[in-house]
């Protein structure tokens, strides 16, 4: 018989993997000895030296050690290794490194708290079921695990398919479930991985930093399943970041299949995956859980049920008492499984407490909600934040214990399955409540619920006095600044020294609170923040100080810390210090100061320095300088040399000097030509970067760009749509015609006005074709909120938004604004929230313009078609 091979495991990164990798090496060492040879070696020394090995083994026995993809036990870990240093090393010395190492690794390895089970071996409750409501019989017959028969949904079939994909997976995989609170996420992955996976080690990591023990202590091996059931909890945890970062690195290990599952709310994963916000303002706090989110395409759980899953439910309500139950309560119940949670008593305990007391607590714990607070709730903060919702004779004569009473109610039980206020406890053990949150369906509720409620004063007090995380003080804070509460705001944020935040999280909240002084106009006060917190290898530290002392009127100090920042190669504060000392009419330090930028690795726009030249008097060397930027092709220096032309009467000299330069390929150097003649048609010149930049675009009535062509252009507009206007009045529609067209030939105006003109005599064909000839995007998007009014005005609904997203598809933000204005005005509220938070189209992942082929022509609609 053939000598039996050692198939060893596939692990994960992590300390267990480093362990069998050592034992790996030591067995290669050891010329890879049979299973017989080794269990023979073990024998060998135990009778030798019993002390060098503490335990005797079978081929069995060995063959489990080195295979597991577990922590093998410690004694027959080291009677294997043991024989193995025998059997490699003849030097003692050499064994015992050897020996020192691996143990040293199983150490590592076994200080992992989670081991896991099998999943087949979990309840329904133990991977965070919802408790159902209590069936109207008891004596019905129920199931083995107390829960409901469930219900095959349509999404089911998604989730299991992509289950079944991960577990052939050559590395980890992240599937989502995204739903609302109780629509059925858990349940659906709790019956998806018993029946694709019921073998696999199941781990329930429920804290952000037991997830990267998890990893970290090497427990995610081969055919691993870590239940992430509401994501939300690890990932806006204190040390949430830092495992949305870790997992995102995890997903790119090659190992073996293993998947992570998790479920989340609609409304985190659009607060964990919203835009990075103004750096200036605040950190963001959610970079690596929006890195992280985004690589996963989440299954979607609807809120009710199907007409196919309904009548399912109703014939299980025959054999099933809670399906009964449900049914006997609500005939012709819309949201089952929110019903079979016991959601709608929860909700009716909001809406319809049973004392003013209990509304009290249960307004406060929503509008801790409302303003972000994901922590809990201290019983301390419920009772000083209540009392302001107490009016009348409720407040002045109260009942003795009336917070414990109206605590009680909102914790109470109903139906046996929900309450609105859920206690929870942290600390080991048994025992009292350490804090309080509402329900999950009330909770992602309490914007709606409260929406247009004020927030009394004694919860600001008790949020300042007992909010305890850095996170909720954070969010908390911002909605002080959003209602104008600038001294709550900065209570907030100035941490105490008992207050346990870290170091990261006391630095991102003074400098948000600086930012807002700043805001408030109280720079001096916000100035000792930021030095207080200044990261020397930070540069936008340093450019914020220098900001702060250059809106005090302190020049040298503002130069000094731009330059400062500058030094690590960010052009930016380098050209804010040339700004600063320009803004200070100290003309002679800028130019020392620009023209230095070569020696600090940052290039000198001509613009910048030729502006100096003429403020100074020095004409022929500033229009030296804008020709050498022309001919170089830097960006806007073009405009800025027909400006200069023109302002000081410099044509003579210059003509010449364009048309020896307006050959093939220099189409810049005719433009130029054209506007200094004043006879100007719109062209493309090149661009310092080798591509093409609209001519028009320069010119797009950005004030102070080229005013003396700015002021031409915009006072012959002004005289042709007053005269247009003169026209139209009289009914001359012919004439006013011919002279928009003949303008419109010479480029001496703002081509658009031919589209309102052609709107206004309801000649659609026409403003198709005026529209599609606007020379550049950016027109369109300047043209876009007028064009769509005339649109509206004359029963063109649909055509007015095809055309907002024909231009949003251009990439122009602009439309964006039009776009989401007219979907909130045909009542599409949730189309209009699903683009605003991720400027796509609903549905899709794609921009616009990647199915733009497939749109119909805003021209091509009749009027009054939706």
């Amino acid at each position: 018989m053939a000598p039996r091979e050692v198939a060893w495991p596939t692990l994960l990164p992590g300390a267990l993997k480093d362990l069998n990798d050592a034992v790996r090496r030591l067995y290669m060492d050891a010329d890879r000895p049979s299973l017989r040879e080794i269990a023979t070696a073990v024998e060998t020394i135990a009778d030798e030296s019993p002390k060098s090995a503490p335990a005797t083994t079978s081929r069995t026995t060995v063959h489990e050690c080195l295979t597991t993809a577990e922590l093998p036990p410690r004694l027959v870990l080291i009677s294997v290794v043991t024989a193995l240093a025998w059997m490699a090393h003849t030097d003692p010395e050499q064994r015992e490194v050897r020996l020192s190492e691996i143990v040293r690794l199983w150490q590592n390895a076994a200080r992992a708290p989670l081991r896991g089970r099998r999943v087949a071996s979990f309840s329904g409750v133990e991977l965070g079921l919802h408790r159902p409501i209590e069936p109207e019989h008891a004596d019905a017959d129920v199931a083995a695990d107390g829960i409901p028969s469930y219900v095959p949904r349509a999404h089911d079939a998604e989730l299991r398919a992509r289950i079944r994909a991960a577990a052939h997976a050559a590395q980890p995989i992240l599937i989502i479930i995204r739903g609302q609170p109780a629509t059925g996420k858990t349940r659906s992955a709790y019956e998806a991985v018993r029946q694709e996976l019921p073998e696999w080690r199941l781990l329930r990591p429920s804290t952000a930093q037991s997830l990267m023990d998890t990893w970290n202590h090497g427990q995610v091996s081969e055919h691993t399943l870590v239940w992430l059931n509401d994501l939300h909890v690890h990932l806006q945890d204190p040390q949430g970041q830092r495992a949305a970062a870790l997992l995102f690195e995890a997903l790119g290990h090659q190992g073996g299949p293993a998947i992570f599952l998790g479920t989340l709310w609609p409304d985190t994963w659009n607060a964990l995956t919203a835009p990075e916000p103004d750096r200036a303002e605040a950190p963001d706090r959610a970079y690596h859980s929006r890195r992280l989110l985004t690589v996963s395409d989440p299954v979607e759980v609807p809120d009710s049920f199907n007409p196919a899953e309904r009548e399912v439910a109703v014939s299980m309500a025959a054999q099933d008492p809670w399906w009964s139950t449900v049914f006997s309560q609500v005939p012709v119940a819309d949201q089952l499984a929110q019903h079979i949670a016991g959601a709608p008593a929860a909700l009716d305990r909001f809406l319809h407490p049973p004392s003013p007391y209990c509304r009290a607590v249960l307004a406060a714990a929503a509008d801790a909600a409302r303003l972000g607070v994901r922590g809990l709730l201290t019983r301390n903060f419920l009772k000083a934040a209540s009392t302001g919702y107490l009016h009348g004779r409720e407040a002045v004569d109260p009942p003795k214990r009336w917070f414990t009473e109206a605590l009680r109610d909102a914790c109470q039980l109903l139906n046996g399955a929900a309450s609105a206020l859920e206690p929870h406890r942290v600390r080991p053990g048994v025992g009292k409540a350490d804090g309080y949150r509402l329900t999950d369906y009330l909770y992602v509720r309490a914007r709606d619920l409260r929406t247009r409620e004020a927030i009394p004063g004694s919860w600001w007090e008790a949020a300042i006095r007992h909010l305890a995380r850095a996170d909720d003080c954070l969010d908390v804070a911002r909605g002080a600044h959003a209602r104008g509460l600038l001294g709550i705001e900065a209570a907030l944020l100035t941490p105490s020294p008992s207050s346990g935040w870290s170091t990261t999280e006391v630095d991102n909240a003074l400098h948000q609170l600086a930012w807002r002084l700043r805001e408030a106009g109280r720079t001096a006060e916000a100035l000792p923040f930021y030095l207080g917190r200044l990261d020397e290898a930070n540069d936008h530290s340093m450019m914020d100080i220098g900001t702060c002392y250059a809106e005090l009127g302190d020049v040298d100090q503002a130069v000094h810390w731009y330059v400062r920042a500058s030094e690590r190669g960010y052009d930016r504060p380098f050209y804010a210090a040339f700004h600063t000392l320009r803004e200070a009419e100290r003309l002679e330090d800028a130019e020392k100061l620009l023209r230095s930028a070569p020696e600090r690795g940052f290039w000198i726009p001509s613009r910048f320095l030729a502006n100096l030249c003429e403020q100074t008097g020095r004409l022929d060397e500033a229009e030296e300088i804008l020709r050498a930027g022309s001919v170089a092709g830097e960006r806007r220096v073009m405009p800025e040399l027909v400006d200069f032309v023109i302002r000081h009467n410099r044509q003579a000299a210059t003509i010449p000097w364009l048309s020896s330069h307006a050959g093939p390929g220099a189409e810049w150097a005719r433009t130029a030509l054209k506007w200094i003649d004043g006879e100007s048609t719109v062209s493309i010149p090149p661009t310092h970067h080798g591509g093409t930049e609209p001519w028009a675009m320069c010119l797009d009535l950005r004030p102070g760009l080229t005013n003396r062509l700015l002021t031409y252009v915009r006072g012959r507009a002004q005289e042709v749509r007053t005269r247009i206007r003169e026209l139209e009045g009289a009914g001359h529609n012919e004439a006013a015609e011919q002279l928009l067209i003949e303008e419109s030939r010479q480029g001496r105006y703002f081509p658009g006005l031919l589209l309102p003109f052609y709107a206004r005599q309801g000649r659609w064909g026409e403003v198709q074709t005026a529209w599609e000839d606007l020379p550049v995007s950016s027109h369109r998007s300047t043209l876009l909120p007028l064009l769509t009014q005339l649109l509206l005005a004359s029963n063109r609904t649909a055509q007015a938004e095809l055309l907002a997203r024909e231009v949003w598809a251009e990439g122009m933000s602009d439309a964006e604004d039009v776009l989401l204005h007219l979907l909130q005005e045909d009542g599409r509220k949730a189309e209009a929230d699903q683009i605003k938070r991720y400027g796509v189209e609903p549905g899709t992942t794609a921009w616009p313009n990647a199915t733009a082929e497939t749109w119909v022509a805003p021209w091509q609609v009749e009027p009054g078609c939706a």
